[in-house]
C-alpha cells in the first residue's frame, strides 16, 4: 500500500473494503434477479433447478466447515 501515515492508510482500506462490499452486493443482487425473471418469464423449471444447485452447494459447504 506504501502509505506515508496511519490515516493514508485507514482511507485507502475504507475505500477498497466499500468497494468490495458494493461489487458483492451487485452480484447478489445480478444473481436475484435471474431467478426472478425466470420465474416471471415462464421458465420456472430452469430457475427452481438453479435454486436447488445453489442450495445444494451452499448445504456442502456449511456441513464442511462444521466438520472442521
Amino acid at each position: 500500500m506504501l502509505a506515508t501515515d496511519v490515516i493514508t492508510a485507514k482511507g485507502v482500506i475504507k475505500t477498497m473494503i466499500t468497494n468490495s462490499l458494493g461489487i458483492l452486493g451487485a452480484r447478489a443482487n445480478a444473481e436475484c434477479l435471474e431467478d426472478r425473471l425466470g420465474i416471471m418469464v415462464g421458465d420456472g423449471k430452469a430457475a427452481f433447478g438453479r435454486r436447488r444447485s445453489a442450495d445444494a452447494a451452499n448445504r456442502e459447504a456449511y456441513e464442511e466447515y462444521s466438520r472442521h
